[in-house]
């Protein structure tokens, strides 16, 4: 179990945070871990899942606990499979359910409130807008982000050089 101090030090209230990773680094076992100790903690959380259906990730959670400990825990976790969500969704869910905390697994199959020029400018723009929202709720949002091998630095959202600052978590989570 992920224990509590680690997780009100590492996601803090208002702030979004960003867990990154190349593709099948565990990323979503993480967030999924993640969930289950919000749970045992008592803590109620919203899973926003662009890629996994809902029957999938609780067959994960199940993969990780018994079912007897899942049915004890299950209030506390709500999944949303929704396609393309925004974070004109995720607010709205935010003041329906009033979670802990906010999960989104991953933040590149989010679309933008607004049309952009670019699907870089659009990423940009839908970490500030999950920043907002977090801080405009006070709520921790857990965002997690691929990491993909790009051609160049501009090629991708995601590089070396604007991923340096959270990193870390990946580092902490290892070791």
């Amino acid at each position: 179990m992920i224990t509590n101090k680690f997780i009100e030090k590492t996601f803090p209230k208002g702030k979004l945070t960003l867990i990154g990773g190349h593709p099948a680094m565990g990323k979503t076992s993480f967030a999924i871990s993640l969930t289950i100790s919000l749970a045992e903690l008592n803590r109620k959380c919203i899973y926003f899942s662009a890629e996994l259906k809902e029957q999938q990730l609780v067959e994960r959670y199940k993969l990780q606990i018994d079912i007897e400990e899942y049915n004890i825990i299950a209030g506390n976790i709500i999944v949303d499979d929704t396609s393309n969500i925004n974070t004109k969704h995720i607010r709205k869910s935010i003041e329906h359910y009033q979670p802990d905390y906010v999960i989104v697994d991953y933040i590149q199959l989010m679309s933008s409130n607004n049309q952009l020029s670019d699907r870089n400018t659009e990423m940009q723009a839908i970490v500030q807008e999950l920043k907002t929202l977090a801080s405009d709720c006070n709520i921790p949002i857990i965002g997690l982000s691929q990491l993909n091998r790009c051609q160049n630095d501009t090629s991708c959202f995601l590089n070396p050089n604007n991923y340096r600052s959270f990193l870390w978590i990946i580092w902490k989570i290892l070791t």
